[in-house]
C-alpha cells in the first residue's frame, strides 16, 4: 500500500538544499562573527558604518550565501548537467543492433 518509490527533479532537490542552508545555517554566521569578535576583544570590524560596524558586519550572512550559491553552482548544479550532457551524447554514438 502506498508508493515503492519517489522521483524528484533535480530543480526541486537543488531548491530544496538552497533554501535549508539559507535558513538554517547562513543566520548563525551573524553570531559566528560576533562571538569571533567578542574572542578577540573588538566591538567592530570597521568603522565605515558608525553604529554598524564595518561592511563586513553588515554584509556577513549575505557574503556566506554567495559562497554557498558558488560552491552549489559550479561543483553541484553545472556539474550534473555537464554529466548528463556527456551520457546523452555516449548514447547517441551508440549503433542500432
Amino acid at each position: 500500500m502506498g508508493y515503492s518509490s519517489v522521483t524528484v527533479p533535480p530543480a526541486v532537490l537543488y531548491t530544496t538544499v538552497f533554501a535549508a542552508y539559507s535558513s538554517l545555517v547562513a543566520p548563525f554566521v551573524g553570531f559566528f562573527a560576533s562571538g569571533f569578535k567578542r574572542a578577540v576583544g573588538i566591538k567592530d570590524f570597521a568603522a565605515t558604518l558608525p553604529g554598524h560596524g564595518g561592511v563586513i558586519d553588515r554584509f556577513d550572512c549575505i557574503s556566506n550565501m554567495g559562497i554557498f550559491t558558488y560552491v552549489m553552482l559550479t561543483q553541484v548544479i553545472i556539474r550534473d548537467e555537464l554529466d548528463a550532457q556527456a551520457a546523452y551524447q555516449e548514447v547517441s554514438r551508440l549503433e542500432d543492433p
